[in-house]
Formats: C-alpha cells, sequence, structure tokens
C-alpha cells in the first residue's frame, strides 16, 4: 500500500510540488512508513512555505489540520494515533522547529509555538530554550516567563526556576501568580524564610485582586502553614492550618499532614489522632497516611498500634525515608534491634538523613 502511495506521491510531484496538500502527505507517508527523513523533508518544506499563514503552520504542528488528520487515518489506519509530528526523533523534530522559526526572524510567536509543541510532547526540557529566545524578543509578555518557570519547575529544575522568577518579579513585581510559583520553588528547596514572604506577598496581593481567586490563597496559606512549621514558628503553622481546615474540612490531604506536624511535636497529639483518623477513612490504603497514623500512635506510647500501622504501610508500597526510619524506630523499642539496623540502613538508602540515622546505627553497634 505505501508503494502504491509513493507512486501517486512522485506522480503529483511532476504536477504540483509546493501546494499544501501534497506535502502534508508526503509527511504522512513518512510518518506510516517510520521513515524519518522522508517525513522531515517534507514537513520542513511546508515550514518555510511563504504562502502558508503561521496560524495555518501552527494547525499543523498541533496536529489540528484537517488534510493531516484525514491523511492520517487513511495511511495508518488509527484513528486514535496522536499528533504525528510526535513521530519524528526528538532532534530532528527540534531541527524542523529551528527552520520554523528561522522563517520569522524578530517574531516571539514562532518561538512561543515551537516551545509549546516540545512542552506538549513532554519534552519540557527542550522548550525552554526556545521560551527563551521569546523572552530576549519581548521581556515585556508575562506569559513567556509564565512558560520558561513552570517548564523549569516541571523538570525539577529549581535553582533555575528561582533566578527565572526572581527576574520575572523585577519586571512584574504585582504578579500574584509569580510569587505564588517563586513560594513552591522556595519550599522545593527548603527556604521556608522565601516561601513565607513570597506566599504572604500572593494573599497581600488577592486581597485586592479583583479575579480573588479563593483557591490559591488557600493553596498559600497551606504553604505558609507548613513551611512555618519547619521555621519552628508553631504559632503560625497551628493558625494557618486551622484556617485552611475550616475551607477544606474534609481534604484529607491537609488532615495528614497537620497529624505528622503534630506528631513530629509531640503536641495536641489527641487531635492529632482525631485528624488521621478521618484522613484513613477518606483515603484508604495511602502509605503516607498510614505512617501518619502510626507515628501519631507511637506518639502517644501505643507502640504495639502503631508498629500495625507502620507495616499496613509498608505492605501498601511505602518507600520513603520516614518510613523506614519510623518503622527502625519502633522495632527498636520493641527490643528488634537488628531488624531496626536493617530499615535505619534501608532510610539512607532512600534518601533519609545520613548523619542522623548513622548516629542511631552506631550507638546499636557501639553497645
Amino acid at each position: 500500500e505505501y508503494d502504491a502511495a509513493e507512486k501517486v506521491l512522485n506522480r503529483w510531484r511532476m504536477v504540483d510540488s509546493s501546494s499544501v496538500e501534497f506535502l502534508i502527505s508526503g509527511f504522512v507517508l513518512g510518518v506510516a512508513k517510520n521513515d524519518d527523513s522522508l517525513a522531515y523533508s517534507f514537513a520542513g518544506r511546508l515550514l518555510v512555505l511563504e504562502t502558508l499563514s503561521i496560524e495555518d503552520k501552527v494547525m499543523f504542528l498541533l496536529g489540528r489540520n484537517p488534510i493531516l488528520r484525514d491523511y492520517t487515518k487513511l495511511l495508518t489506519l488509527d484513528t486514535s494515533m496522536r499528533n504525528p509530528i510526535y513521530s519524528l526523533d526528538s532532534s530532528l523534530l527540534v531541527n524542523l522547529l529551528e527552520r520554523f522559526c528561522f522563517s520569522y526572524p524578530g517574531d516571539e510567536r514562532a518561538y512561543i509555538i515551537a516551545g509549546d509543541v516540545l512542552q506538549l510532547g513532554g519534552m519540557g526540557r527542550l522548550a525552554i530554550p526556545f521560551y527563551r529566545r521569546a523572552l530576549k524578543i519581548n521581556p515585556d509578555n508575562p506569559m513567556v516567563w509564565t512558560k520558561i518557570a513552570s517548564a523549569y519547575i516541571e523538570q525539577e529544575i529549581f535553582d533555575s526556576a528561582r533566578t527565572m522568577l526572581e527576574s520575572a518579579l523585577e519586571f512584574f513585581p504585582s504578579n500574584y501568580l509569580f510569587h505564588w510559583m517563586l513560594a513552591y520553588t522556595c519550599y522545593r528547596k527548603s527556604d521556608y524564610s522565601c516561601v513565607v514572604n513570597h506566599a504572604r506577598s500572593v494573599l497581600n496581593l488577592l486581597e485586592y485582586s479583583a479575579m480573588g481567586d479563593p483557591e490559591l490563597k488557600t493553596d498559600a496559606e497551606l504553604l505558609i502553614a507548613e513551611a512555618c512549621h519547619w521555621l519552628g514558628d508553631y504559632a503560625c503553622s497551628d493558625s494557618m492550618f486551622r484556617k485552611v481546615l475550616l475551607k477544606r474540612p474534609n481534604d484529607p490531604v491537609v488532615m495528614n499532614n497537620y497529624a505528622y506536624f503534630l506528631a513530629l511535636r509531640g503536641e495536641n497529639l489527641k487531635y492529632a489522632l482525631k485528624l488521621i483518623k478521618r484522613a484513613v477513612k477518606l483515603r484508604k490504603n495511602q502509605p503516607a497516611f498510614e505512617d501518619t497514623y502510626g507515628w501519631v500512635l507511637y506518639k502517644m506510647g501505643k507502640v504495639k498500634k502503631a508498629r500495625r500501622w507502620i507495616e499496613r504501610a509498608l505492605k501498601h508500597g511505602g518507600s520513603s525515608p520516614d518510613i523506614y526510619e519510623h518503622y527502625g524506630d519502633i522495632l527498636f523499642d520493641m527490643g528488634e534491634v537488628q531488624k531496626a539496623v536493617e530499615y535505619w540502613k534501608k532510610a539512607i538508602e532512600a534518601g533519609g538523613d545520613k548523619q542522623r540515622l548513622e548516629k542511631k546505627i552506631n550507638r546499636v553497634e557501639a553497645e
């Protein structure tokens, strides 16, 4: 079938080798045959075609061109096939997008579109250079700053995200979204003073914003609650957690997090137990919640019950350093010293606090 299609294409080439339909059919044939060179050749010619508007080229790149859809169905017999542009090798796709952008020198839209195509295809790291070039053309476009920062955050490149957002705020100091993204980025970097500073800026800016955004306001309050805990400002943490719980009384994540922080502090454990009981009912078989339940019980001196809950967390796939460490602590208290050491070592391997855990292990081995 593909040989017949190629013969038709070659005859078509003799008559009209620059029509949009011809170029799209050649691209789809290349995709159907898994011939990247053929697909790239036709797509490249299409994207530099002067008679085709940038809007129509965008429709092609996003897989929304009706001719593209029809030929894809005809040649691949796959009506559910995702955008055929992603069938290209990533390096060829980037090169293709470079050619597209080269056709529109000084036009930020081309670079934004190229970045979006890569981002939508799950290639956020490759999208960043295109977004940065769009920003260089026009630094006054907040959307581009947002796209770059979002891509860095999605790729967990938090240092670059922070630098980008701090620069964005020099241009747009009243943009509450940038403050929110920076607060989140700082949280991921454990800079809790930065979190509180920018999350409070979100609250202040939303207070005077016509948009309001009550959900984002609550998210900012939750971030402050958690950051204040790590800063040792427990009054702030309690106040914010209680505010959030008034607005989200049935949110199991909020209940779990607050219960866990109270357990870490060893304070208000009856209330912590009440919270985590509700959380595990609302979300069953969640290892992090079961670990919290176990740790609250442990802090209340109910070691045997605590063990059962931590073992449930392990049974349901819990593999965080906290779960391993908690289980090790419980085993140690129950006299199972060697097994405790085994789980403390697992906690280190999972990324737990090496210095603290090795101190526990060395203490046992020295006895």
